[in-house]
């Protein structure tokens, strides 16, 4: 439940990706990323839409 709690901060609150590393006590975001199956081409998707 922890996990869907994260993705919820995250798509409905904006909450930034440094605050939920510290909330899951994860060691890099990247690791957060991980946990929250970011994926590269969801990243990426935001560099595209600030293209336009």
């Amino acid at each position: 439940m922890f996990k869907t709690w994260g993705y919820m901060q995250r798509t409905k609150q904006d909450t930034p990706i440094p605050l939920l590393m510290q909330a899951f006590g994860h060691a890099s975001q990247q690791q957060t990323l991980s946990y929250l199956c970011i994926q590269d081409e969801e990243i990426e998707s935001i560099y595209t839409a600030l293209e336009l």
